[in-house]
Order: structure tokens, then sequence, then C-alpha cells
């Protein structure tokens, strides 16, 4: 089936030609590299349905001619410090440290 990759705004990205149970992988491996943004977080959605990793297009109900909305969520981070004189950044979603910086 074919289906169309939007903007917020319908601009048309790219018209891909898939399987029903491509997942979100798939989707995104598909798209033109200056399409893909790289420190942020991608989310597909069709209508008002997320495309969850993991879900596939018939999980969210696209079919052949179905547009599907491409955004880009910026990556939460936080900064702290510490009297040792380091510094860390830290993912909001996972709380993982992402990077020790010292100096």
């Amino acid at each position: 089936m074919r289906v169309a990759v939007v903007t917020l705004g319908g601009d048309v990205l790219a018209a891909l030609d898939v399987e029903p149970c491509w997942t979100l992988t798939e989707i995104l491996a598909s798209l033109p590299e200056p399409t893909r943004s790289r420190g942020s977080q991608p989310r597909v959605l069709h209508g008002s349905a997320e495309l969850y990793p993991g879900m596939s297009l018939d999980d969210v109900a696209a079919s052949d001619g179905s547009s599907l909305t491409l955004l880009f969520m910026a990556t939460l981070r936080i900064v702290t410090a510490s009297i040792d004189r380091t510094a860390k950044i830290w993912s909001m979603e996972s709380g993982e440290c992402l990077q020790t910086l010292s100096g």
C-alpha cells in the first residue's frame, strides 16, 4: 500500500510503498536522510493514533492512501553540578546519566 508522510503543516515529505505489518522502525528507516532529525524524538501519527514502537500500521488502521504525520519532539535534558567539580547531563525521560563532564 502507499502512504504519504507529511508535516503538521501538511507538506508532503515522502510517499512510501509500505506493508501493513511495517512498524515505526521501518517507516523511519525509509524516509530520506534530510527528514531525519538527530537529537530529537520522532513521532508518527495516523489521525489521532500514535504509532508507538512495536505497533504496526495495521494497529493504527492505516490503509492505502493514508497520511502519516511526522513530528519531532525535543529530547528533554537536565544538567546538574556538584562540589566535586563534575557536571552531569541527564535524560528526563529515562533518568539515565547521558554524560559526565569534569574540570
